[in-house]
């Protein structure tokens, strides 16, 4: 069965247990999740004009929680039994959260880029859930003079970046 059946009938079946009566499409993306690995991933989309808004923001949850446990469940549900080069990344998406959020991760991305360069100090961004600390440092890998690493142990995991030393930029030429 192709990743787009497999996500939409595993997600259908959350929300029916939740309750939730909705239609689900899902697409393919190329290269959303890792762009080294040449990845593509399987966005799955909750229909929510059929839901109200606080069902919504239940789904969502605070600080985009239980959408990215949702996630996390898919993810690691969908792809248990299957060989690595069988896997899939799966997204998922309602009322257009993960794009608003993307596009913060941008904002938080150059903000902590200029922030590091002007000062020359490292720049340490708290609350990313996992997907977001690697959707982070991938939009930094634009900054040759900048690298990021994740320090910390989960639920307290951040993200640290910080000017690259010149025989660090030497290795990258």
């Amino acid at each position: 069965m192709p990743p787009t059946e497999r996500g939409k009938e595993w997600l259908a079946s959350l929300l029916d247990l939740l309750g939730l009566e909705t239609s689900i499409a899902a697409t393919i993306e190329s290269a959303e999740v890792d762009p080294d690995r040449g990845d593509s991933s399987c966005r799955l989309t909750v229909d929510h004009n059929n839901l109200s808004e606080a069902q919504v923001e239940t789904f969502i949850g605070r600080g985009g929680v239980n959408i990215d446990a949702i996630q996390y469940l898919a993810n690691v549900s969908l792809n248990a039994s299957l060989a690595e080069t069988e896997q899939s990344s799966y997204v998922i998406d309602i009322n257009g959260y993960r794009q608003e959020r993307e596009q913060r991760l941008q904002q938080i991305a150059i903000a902590a880029a200029e922030k590091v360069r002007s000062t020359s100090q490292p720049e340490q961004i708290d609350d990313l859930s996992a997907a977001e600390r690697k959707v982070l440092h991938n939009l930094l890998k634009e900054y040759p003079d900048l690298k990021t690493e994740s320090r910390g142990r989960e639920p307290h995991r951040h993200l640290i970046v910080s000017l690259q030393t010149a025989a660090e930029v030497e290795e990258i030429e």
